[in-house]
C-alpha cells in the first residue's frame, strides 16, 4: 500500500507524530515507510506468543488485527512495550455497546477503551475511517481509528494467565489461602481452558488471579456455555485495595467479565460459590448480583440399613454409559424451565472418576424387582457424614435415590447424609424426602458488569449441587 491509499486522516496523524527512537507496525494496511523514525514490522504470531521483541519505543501502529489476535493480549503486549509519552494508533473494526450479539472474536469499543485506561493509555483522538484494502465491513461493526498516548506507567498490568504461569500461580495460591494446591489438581481443574483466567501483575510479579472453568449448560432447555469462577485470589499485601476500583481484585474481575461473560461472549453466564461476605464485596463494586444461595439438606441414616427393593451397583462406564446418557436427557427435559449444567457420561467420567485427589463412589441405583434403572448417585465419605455430591436422574426418581443414598451412608457407619443444593430446589427436595435445611452462607452470583440475561430472569433458576463446585 502506498501513502496515497491510506485515509487522509490517518496519513496526517502519522505525519504529525513526533519522531520515535523505536516504532513497530503490527498488521497490514499501512506502509512501514510511513512511520516516523526507526520502524520495524512485527509478526502477529510473535505478539500473541510473547512480549514484543524490540526495545521499548515511542510509537506503535496496529492495523486489522480483530480476527487475528485477542484484544486483551494485544493491549497487554503493546501497552507494556510503549514508553511513557509514546503513541499508539489503532486502525481496526469495532463493535459498539449496542450490539450484544457481536461475535466472540470481535473488538468491542467499550471493552478496548477500558483496557486502554487500565494500562495507562489516554485517548487522544478517534474517528470513523474507511477500511484498509481488503478490510470487510459488517453490519453492526464500523472501522475506526483511535490514537492513544501513554501518560503513565500503571502500578498494575493486566493480561491473560497462561500455562507457563502455573508455578507462580500455585505460589500465590499458597500465600493467599494458606495451604498448598497439588499441581495435578490445578491442571485437572483448568484442563479445558487455554487461558485459565486473568492475572494482575505488579513489578512483573502476579498479585491477583481470577480463574474460570468452562461448563456446558442447558439454559431454559437450550444449549449454552457457562464458566465457573474459582481460585479468585489477591496477594495479602495487596488486600488493602480490595474495594478500590484501581485495585487488583477489581482489575482482574472486570477484565475477565468484559472479555468472557455475557451476550456475544464465550460464556453466556458465570457462576461460582463465594461466601456471603465475598458476595457483598462484589455487590458493593457492582460486579455481581445474588442469583441464588446454597442450602444443605441433611437426612438421618438411622433405620436405613437396607432398602430391600433398591440395589446399588458400582458405576461401570463400559456397561452403563447408555443408561447415563438416557438419564441425562430425561433430567434435562425435567429442568427445561431452569438452568442446569450438563451431566452426561463424559462429565461423570472427568469430574468423578478422573479426579486426581479424591475418590468418589459413583453408584447406579435400580429397582431390583422391576429391573428399572433409576439413576446415579455420587457419594463422598467425610469424617462427620456422607455427602451426596451429585445425583443424575429424572425428577420422579429423586426420592428413591435419596433413600438409596441414606442406606449407603448407614452401611458406611455415617449417622447422616448431607447434600448441597440451590435454595429453591433444596426446599422442594427436602419437603418430599423429610430432610432438614440449613443455610451454608454460600451465594451463587450473577454477572452485572457486562450485557447479560437479567438477574430477575435467572434468580432461583440454577440447579447446582456440590458436584458443580471445584472444591468439593
Amino acid at each position: 500500500m502506498s501513502d496515497m491509499d491510506m485515509p487522509v486522516g490517518i496519513a496526517a496523524l502519522l505525519a504529525a507524530l513526533p519522531m520515535a527512537d523505536s516504532a513497530v507496525l503490527i498488521g497490514d494496511g499501512i506502509p512501514l515507510a510511513s512511520l516516523p523514525g526507526k520502524a520495524q514490522a512485527i509478526d502477529v504470531a510473535t505478539v500473541e506468543g510473547q512480549a514484543i521483541a524490540a526495545p521499548r519505543g515511542g510509537l506503535a501502529v496496529t492495523v486489522r488485527l480483530h480476527d487475528r489476535i485477542d484484544p486483551l493480549t494485544l493491549f497487554e503486549r503493546v501497552g507494556g512495550w510503549l514508553e511513557v509519552g509514546g503513541h499508539w494508533l489503532v486502525w481496526d473494526r469495532f463493535w459498539d455497546a449496542g450490539h450484544a450479539d457481536a461475535p466472540e472474536t470481535s473488538y468491542r469499543q467499550e471493552d478496548c477503551l477500558a483496557f486502554a485506561k487500565r494500562m495507562g493509555l489516554a485517548l487522544v483522538e478517534q474517528a470513523e475511517a474507511m477500511p484498509p484494502v481488503g478490510g470487510v465491513t459488517e453490519d453492526g461493526a464500523a472501522w475506526r481509528w483511535f490514537l492513544f498516548k501513554k501518560e503513565k506507567e500503571p502500578i498494575y498490568s493486566i493480561g491473560w494467565a497462561r500455562r507457563s504461569d502455573e508455578a507462580e500461580l500455585l505460589r500465590l495460591f499458597e500465600v493467599a489461602f494458606g495451604h498448598v494446591m497439588d499441581p495435578a489438581r490445578w491442571r485437572w481443574k483448568y484442563r479445558h481452558m487455554e487461558r485459565p483466567g486473568t492475572v494482575v501483575r505488579k513489578a512483573g510479579a502476579i498479585v491477583a488471579f481470577y480463574g474460570g472453568m468452562s461448563r456446558p449448560i442447558r439454559f431454559f432447555g437450550e444449549p449454552a456455555w457457562a464458566v465457573q469462577i474459582g481460585d479468585v485470589m489477591v496477594h495479602p499485601e495487596e488486600r488493602g485495595r480490595f474495594l478500590a476500583r484501581t485495585g487488583p481484585f477489581f482489575l482482574s474481575t472486570t477484565t475477565f467479565l468484559e472479555r468472557s461473560i455475557g451476550f456475544g461472549r464465550r460464556y453466556l453466564l458465570g457462576f461460582g460459590f463465594p461466601s456471603r461476605n465475598h458476595m457483598r464485596l462484589a455487590e458493593k463494586l457492582r460486579l455481581y448480583d445474588e442469583a441464588d444461595r446454597v442450602m444443605e439438606i441433611a437426612w438421618s441414616s438411622a433405620g436405613y440399613g437396607r432398602v430391600w427393593w433398591l440395589a446399588c451397583d458400582e458405576y461401570v462406564p463400559e456397561r452403563d454409559t447408555g443408561l447415563v446418557e438416557r438419564g441425562w436427557r430425561e433430567m434435562a427435559a425435567d429442568y427445561r424451565d431452569a438452568i442446569i449444567a450438563v451431566r452426561d457420561a463424559d462429565h461423570i467420567r472427568e469430574r468423578y472418576l478422573q479426579h486426581p485427589e479424591w475418590r468418589y463412589r459413583v453408584l447406579r441405583v435400580r429397582n431390583r424387582l422391576l429391573g428399572r434403572h433409576y439413576g446415579l448417585i455420587v457419594l463422598r465419605e467425610r469424617e462427620a457424614d456422607c455427602q451426596l455430591v451429585d445425583i443424575l436422574a429424572p425428577c420422579r426418581y429423586h426420592a428413591a435415590l435419596i433413600r438409596a443414598a441414606r442406606a449407603v451412608a448407614h452401611a458406611a457407619g455415617k449417622a447422616q447424609l448431607s447434600m448441597w443444593l440451590t435454595a429453591s430446589f433444596a426446599a422442594e427436595l427436602a419437603g418430599k424426602t423429610g430432610g432438614g435445611l440449613r443455610d451454608t452462607d454460600i451465594s451463587i452470583p450473577a454477572n452485572t458488569w457486562t450485557p447479560h440475561p437479567p438477574t430477575e430472569g435467572i434468580r432461583g433458576k440454577w440447579w447446582l449441587t456440590a458436584g458443580d463446585a471445584d472444591f468439593t
